[in-house]
């Protein structure tokens, strides 16, 4: 299956809790404290929505006036880097 394919899921030992723009998470596992901006708050909202990378960057592409390449660059590199923390999960 293509990366931008595939969904991805939080786990449960991630809290997060939207502030003004932002999306803050907490590792319960960890005790450590994540912050994603108004642009990566949209990314996780869409998440939890139950999208793949390539829906969420055809989303954001329109919201933001970005090209769907720049997009799709964005969300792979940040769920990435979610994956990578342990943050989200792949489906």
């Amino acid at each position: 299956m293509a990366e931008s394919r595939r969904g991805y899921a939080v786990p449960e030992r991630v809290l997060f809790r939207k502030l003004d723009d932002e999306i803050v998470l907490l590792d319960l596992d960890s005790g450590e404290y994540f912050s994603l901006n108004d642009t990566g708050a949209r990314v996780w909202e869409l998440v939890g929505e139950g999208l793949a990378a390539e829906e969420i960057a055809d989303r954001l592409a329109r919201e933001f006036a970005v090209t769907p390449e720049v997009a799709i660059e964005h969300v792979r590199d940040l769920c990435t880097e979610l994956l990578a923390a342990g943050l989200l999960e792949q489906r």
